[in-house]
């Protein structure tokens, strides 16, 4: 395992500067990577991505998929821009 030159810490500015000259990690914004959410951000997001998976859905390519979405109650057609269905989940 490669040894990090400098003092290792926990401090963003800190650690992203020593990664940046040591050339581990890309040029420009580095943000910290873990961040808890709290019980109202999960629900608000879980809600979120159900209504999108009702309206607009999901595009499909593999017919397979498709077959498998409807038998479980999804909606699907076709696209009309696309080689693809339109799959929205209830």
């Amino acid at each position: 395992m490669p040894e990090h030159p400098g003092k290792l810490t926990h401090e963003p500015e800190t650690r992203n500067a020593a990664m940046l000259a040591e050339g581990s990690c890309r040029s420009g914004v580095v943000v910290d990577p873990v961040q808890r959410l709290g019980n109202q951000q999960v629900l608000a997001l879980h809600d979120a991505s159900m209504t999108i998976l009702q309206d607009p859905g999901i595009l499909s390519f593999n017919e397979r998929a498709v077959d498998l979405f409807s038998a479980a109650g999804c909606q699907a057609e076709r696209s009309q821009r696309d080689e693809a269905w339109v799959v929205r989940i209830p």
